[in-house]
């Protein structure tokens, strides 16, 4: 019996953010989302399952042999991505940015906000990882 005191793996997880910059009245939709994450990860080890949390929906998926969560905001006007593995949420961030109208101007941001990252159609995950290292 193990007696010492267990942290689960996700209050060890930094949690990314994805909206635009400034509120524009965007909101995403949950139908296309979950279109969209089912569609481009249909490979049975990447399949999406539904979360049920706080958050509108919720998914699992693995990329990259990590697993990462990500979630729509109950406002519709944001992505969470939680994952131990910043090269995951980095290529769900680049990804995502393939998915929306280029003219909306989308960052990711770390939860303490402390550094922003403009999504664009050239981002890779190279300079997301090295914005955040």
């Amino acid at each position: 019996m193990n007696s010492g005191w267990h942290c689960p793996l996700y209050f060890l997880n930094m949690k990314y953010f994805i909206s635009p910059r400034q509120d524009i009245g965007l909101e995403f939709q949950q139908d296309w989302l979950e279109l969209s994450i089912t569609e481009h990860w249909k490979n049975p080890e990447n399949q999406v399952r539904n979360l049920s949390s706080e958050l509108l929906s919720a998914w699992e998926i693995k990329i990259e042999n990590e697993i990462i969560e990500c979630a729509l905001g109950s406002s519709k006007k944001f992505i969470v991505i939680d994952s131990p593995s910043l090269r995951a949420c980095a290529s769900f961030s680049v990804w995502f940015r393939s998915i929306v109208d280029h003219q909306i101007e989308l960052i990711v941001y770390d939860d303490s906000y402390t550094v922003d990252v403009e999504l664009q159609c050239t981002t890779s995950n190279e300079d997301i990882i090295n914005a955040f290292s």
